[in-house]
């Protein structure tokens, strides 16, 4: 075996090596060293046979075999250009297919990309809207710059509690989830009504809901602000007793909880009088609840607010402050506004508030706190003027 018969066979032996590898340049590579060299042996022993032929035949004899050989050498070379035609097109394939699919990869890889911050992006909106439910915009804005939120002292805050009378009594008799939907319902338009002024809700405990004017911006107008919350609460308490007394007598039509209905505001024959007990139920009640009748107490004085908590965060506020609006809300009646003398002092001294009445309730005994001068704050008095009853 000649060296160029050994070399052919081993560029033939590693084509095929690779392409069974997968690794098709180096394949191709071979197979064309290997059409090359094959291509010279034949042309060799064509011009090897051509000669012998010359020289050992007769000139004509000799001559139409040359014709022959020259004719199967053309059908040869236009077999080899048709391979490698057939070879050109099939690497030019695989290089658009290679092409493609790294297009394909290219642009799925983008997509997940953009989707993964579109995600990011509205996880950290929803991350931002829940820590804005959760703390004041204020408080939320030093937390995310600072880590860490400061403590911060108001020289004149007025707190309000809320509580319902005879709570547990009456959550006895409902389901939990009955109990859970009744208080979401309230507390709900609780939020609705006090973000009509500059009030921050704090929190809520079982059937207790706390709010504070005055913070986290300081202002001079929150005594107002939490009575005028502290009286529209109670009036959409009385409008719903009102609402659901009727529905006990066929007067409106049926409805879930929180539908609206087609009922005309009537002004209650007696301002004083206390809502709805048992002859009222609640929406869709299996038996007769009485609907829940809030008191709700209010106190000015001075606090500590800031946020407490690591994984949950809390902004809470702290001080006597807080302990007397609670005690305000403790020692009142049902379906009233009962204020410390405090607050009392500020709302009398304000000319630009709604005209109010105060039915003066004298030195009530309060827990811990001994005897506390407490006023019930009346309903908006249209058309009169600022009035207050004398201490006595």
């Amino acid at each position: 075996m000649s060296a160029k018969e050994w070399i052919k066979n081993v560029y033939n032996a590693l084509s095929q090596l690779d392409s069974s590898l997968c690794r098709w340049k180096a394949a191709y590579e071979y197979h064309k060293l290997y059409s090359e060299i094959k291509d010279s042996i034949f042309n060799e022993e064509s011009n090897k046979q051509i000669t012998e032929m010359s020289t050992k035949y007769e000139p004509e004899k000799k001559e139409q075999q040359i014709k022959l050989l020259n004719k199967d050498k053309v059908i040869q070379t236009k077999d080899l250009a048709r391979q490698k035609t057939i070879r050109n097109a099939v690497a030019g394939g695989f290089v658009l297919v290679l092409l493609f699919s790294f297009v394909l990869i290219n642009r799925f890889m983008l997509i997940n990309k953009q989707k993964k911050v579109i995600e990011t992006e509205t996880e950290r909106e929803k991350s931002e809207k829940l820590l804005l439910n959760i703390l004041p915009v204020e408080t939320a804005k030093e937390l995310k710059v600072n880590g860490k939120a400061t403590p911060k002292y108001y020289e004149q805050v007025t707190v309000m509690f809320t509580d319902f009378k005879g709570f547990t009594t009456i959550a006895e008799k409902m389901s939990a989830e009955e109990l859970v939907s009744e208080l979401d319902f309230i507390f709900k338009k609780f939020d609705e009504i006090i973000s009509k002024y500059p009030i921050e809700k704090i929190k809520t405990i079982g059937d207790s809901y706390m709010c504070a004017g005055g913070l986290p911006i300081a202002n001079t107008t929150n005594p107002v602000d939490v009575v005028m919350a502290g009286l529209e609460i109670c009036e959409w308490m009385r409008r719903r007793a009102g609402d659901w007394e009727k529905r006990g007598k066929g007067e409106v039509e049926k409805g879930g909880r929180g539908e609206k209905m087609n009922l005309k505001e009537e002004e209650p024959e007696n301002e004083q009088r206390v809502e709805c007990e048992s002859e009222s139920r609640l929406p869709f009640s299996p038996s007769p609840f009485p609907l829940f009748q809030v008191r709700i107490g209010i106190h000015t004085g001075s606090v500590i607010a800031g946020v407490v908590g690591d994984k949950k965060f809390a902004y809470d506020i702290w001080g006597d402050t807080v302990n007397t609006a609670s005690r305000m809300e403790s020692s009142g009646e049902a379906g009233r506004v009962n204020i410390s003398w405090e607050t009392y002092k500020f709302l009398v001294g304000d000319k630009n508030i709604s005209p109010l009445q105060f039915t003066f309730r004298g030195k009530i005994p309060a827990k811990n706190k001994g005897e506390v001068e407490m006023y019930f704050v009346e309903r908006t008095l249209s058309n009169k003027k600022l009035t207050a009853n004398s201490r006595e």
